[in-house]
């Protein structure tokens, strides 16, 4: 992530541990952040007993670097409770960056209120509750916690995600055009808000005609079909025009 690469340039040393295929290499170092990938398959998440399974198996590889590099912080996604088998040791601080707990993913894609779902929550939950500090990409994730969770806003940090600006920027001057692009970049599904990004198009072209529009993005499914092909019914039933293309390289 763009947060480590900016550690790591800034002295410290920064270990990333993530899952991989066994033919895939086991270690390596890439801008001054050294990765380390577990042969092990991701979890899934809608299965505690699979997502069990996996931090355990984590929490054991941590440990064996950890007799190595002696990390001073551990850091964990809250997504699938993959700090939920790990004991940090008393000097070390335990983190758990927020992001879209399972609770929030379902609100938009599969809630089915089942003994399995309130299981994974308590799994997240668990990490979250033994962290000593708390992260959140912005105020109203860090509210939801708090509503959601036994959690005190003090005990939430709010760092939004990085950018890199270097590669990311304006153009030095930007064109002045009678027919604005409003563009959208994310992956086509609810919980990305898709379906909202081609409803407010609609609204911004009864005030303003010559807008254009365009979506890029992943592809998912959505209702039983491609995303791209309900989003484009969608757009045809609103009478917009929207050019939506699949994925592009970062660098593009």
């Amino acid at each position: 992530s763009e947060l480590g690469l900016e550690l790591a340039r800034r002295g410290h040393e920064v270990h990333v541990i993530t899952c991989a295929h066994p033919s895939q290499l086991t270690q390596w170092e890439e801008n001054g952040v050294t990765i380390h990938q577990v042969h092990l398959p991701a979890p899934n998440h809608k299965d505690p007993c699979s997502v069990q399974r996996y931090s355990e198996t984590l929490a054991r590889e941590i440990e064996k670097l950890d007799e190595i590099h002696k990390f001073d912080v551990i850091e964990f996604q809250e997504w699938a409770a993959e700090g939920w088998a790990f004991h940090p040791r008393r000097d070390q601080l335990l983190v758990v960056r927020t992001q879209t707990p399972s609770w929030v993913v379902r609100e938009f894609e599969y809630a089915q209120d089942t003994v399995q779902e309130r299981q994974e929550d308590e799994l997240e939950r668990w990490a979250i509750e033994r962290a000593d500090v708390i992260t959140a990409p912005s105020q109203l994730a860090a509210r939801r916690l708090t509503e959601h969770w036994n959690i005190q806003p003090d005990q939430i940090v709010v760092i939004p995600n990085a950018v890199n600006t270097a590669q990311f920027k304006p153009q030095a001057a930007a064109r002045e055009t009678a027919a604005p692009l409003i563009l959208n970049v994310n992956r086509y599904s609810p919980l990305k808000g898709a379906e909202q990004f081609v409803r407010a198009c609609a609204k911004v072209q009864q005030h303003t005609p010559a807008a254009r529009f365009k979506m890029i993005g992943r592809e998912s499914e959505w209702q039983g079909q491609l995303a791209s092909d309900y989003l484009r019914a969608l757009a045809k039933s609103l009478h917009i025009e929207i050019e939506i293309t699949g994925a592009v390289e970062r660098e593009h």
